[in-house]
C-alpha cells in the first residue's frame, strides 16, 4: 500500500490508554515528545525513551520513503523539515530525530527554520557525543548506511576522543530491516556476518549500531560474532538518547502513539508488539 503524499496521516494507533482514543482530545498545557525516524528502525530509540519518561510520546515513520541511507543530503533535509512541521502541528513540544541519516544532516539553519529551541531537540549524534563514555584504548567499528558513514560524524566524536576508528557500510541493510517479514532472514544473516567479520579482521573492540535499524536484529548480530568467536561489544546509541530524554524531566499522561507515511507489515507488527 502505498501514498501519494508521504505526509498525510492515515494511522494513528493510541496504546496504553484506551481512552484516548479522541483525536481531538488535546493536551496543550503538557509536553509531547515527538520521535521521527524514516521508518521502523526509531523503535529501537522509542524502547529507550518510553522507559525514561511519563511524557506523552508521538512515534512517525516515513516507511513510504524508507530507507534514507542512499538518498541525497537535499532529499534527506526536504524529509525532516515536512516531518517537523508536521509533527508541530500536532502539538509535538520536544523532538527526537531517531534516524541517523537525518541526525547526521540536522543544522542549527534547519531547526531555527522549523521554530525549534535548541534545548528542545534531541538526536543520534548529539546523544553519543553528549553522554557516551568509551575507553580511550577502544578501537571502534562504526556499522552504518552510506549517508551515515559520509558524513564522518561518529568518527569525528571517537577520534576526538582519541579513540581508533574503523568504518564499514551496510547498503542494504537497512532496507531488508524495514521490510524484514518479507525477505529471506539468511540473507539478512549473510550481510551481519560480513560486518562483524570485518570487525574481527580489524581486532575491534566495540561495534556502534550506526543506523537505529541494527539494534532490531541485535540477536543476529551477537549470533554471528559468537560463531566467529568474536568477543567485543556492539554499542546502541539509543541509550545515549534516552539520557538525553531523562534529563528533560518531562511528566505526562504516559500515552503513546504511532504514525506513519505507509503502514507496512513490519511497522504494523512492531506497534502491536509494543501495544502489548
Amino acid at each position: 500500500m502505498s501514498v501519494k503524499n508521504p505526509l498525510l496521516v492515515w494511522l494513528i494507533v493510541y496504546v496504553l490508554k484506551p481512552y484516548c482514543m479522541d483525536k481531538n482530545m488535546t493536551y496543550q498545557s503538557e509536553p509531547k515528545i515527538g520521535i521521527f525516524d524514516s521508518g521502523v528502525g526509531g523503535f529501537s530509540v522509542l524502547k529507550e525513551i518510553r522507559d525514561k519518561t511519563s511524557a506523552d510520546v508521538l512515534y512517525y515513520g516515513d516507511c513510504a520513503r524508507a530507507p534514507y541511507g542512499n538518498r541525497s543530503i537535499e532529499e534527506i533535509c526536504m524529509f525532516m523539515e515536512e516531518i517537523i512541521h508536521n509533527l508541530k502541528g500536532q502539538e509535538v513540544t520536544h523532538f527526537v530525530s531517531a534516524c541517523n541519516s537525518m541526525s547526521v544532516n540536522m543544522t542549527d539553519k534547519i531547526l531555527k527554520d522549523c521554530g525549534i529551541d535548541d534545548d528542545k531537540y534531541v538526536d543520534m549524534i548529539r546523544a553519543f557525543k553528549n553522554y557516551s563514555k568509551l575507553p580511550t584504548d577502544s578501537k571502534v567499528v562504526v556499522f552504518g548506511t552510506k549517508a551515515t558513514i559520509f558524513s564522518g560524524a561518529y568518527q569525528e566524536v571517537l577520534s576526538g576522543n582519541n579513540i581508533q576508528v574503523e568504518e564499514y557500510i551496510f547498503k542494504t541493510l537497512a532496507g531488508l530491516i524495514e521490510k524484514k517479514e518479507e525477505v529471506d532472514e539468511n540473507e539478512i544473516r549473510e550481510i551481519v556476518l560480513s560486518g562483524v567479520m570485518y570487525a574481527k579482521e580489524v581486532e575491534a573492540t566495540h561495534v556502534l549500531y550506526g543506523c537505529t535499524h541494527y539494534p532490531l536484529i541485535d540477536d543476529i548480530f551477537k549470533k554471528s560474532a559468537k560463531s566467529i568467536d568474536w568477543g567485543g561489544t556492539f554499542i546502541d546509541p539509543a541509550i545515549y538518547v534516552g539520557m538525553a530524554v531523562s534529563d528533560w524531566k518531562l511528566d505526562g499522561r504516559k500515552n503513546t502513539f504511532f504514525e506513519a507515511s505507509e503502514v507496512t507489515e513490519e511497522f504494523r507488527t512492531l506497534s502491536d508488539n509494543y501495544a502489548i
